[in-house]
């Protein structure tokens, strides 16, 4: 008998912007750990990238519906918004994204922390 396909969602906590804030990586896996082909999705590491965190959103629908009918082979982890810190930065009324304001990129202190995902 084939062993059951599974779906987890995790949260990598983020340091917080101020006191009673909090922020999250939201990563969704599906199949079993170590399973293969094994497949890594992310969007929205810029932050101001919005079609691949709209593709995601809309993966993680289907992903569970073949999660439910046991059609997953492998083990697929999905980051559908690889970046929370950046999707809240805004100046002027303008999505600034991936800089913090004193524009040094954030991005590879993401990248340290999704690399461990894979």
């Amino acid at each position: 008998m084939a062993e059951s396909m599974t779906k987890s969602v995790h949260f990598i906590n983020l340091p917080d912007a101020a006191p009673g804030t909090h922020r999250a990586i939201t990563v969704h896996k599906y199949g079993r750990v170590g399973a293969r082909p094994k497949v890594y999705i992310q969007a929205g590491i810029h932050a101001d990238e919005y079609p691949g965190m709209l593709v995601a959103h809309h993966l993680v629908r289907l992903l569970d519906i073949a999660a439910a009918r046991d059609a997953i082979r492998g083990e697929i982890i999905l980051v559908p918004a690889a970046n929370p810190i950046g999707l809240a930065q805004f100046a002027n009324d303008r999505h600034s994204g991936r800089f913090v304001f004193a524009m040094s990129v954030i991005d590879q202190d993401l990248v340290e922390i999704l690399v461990n995902l894979s």
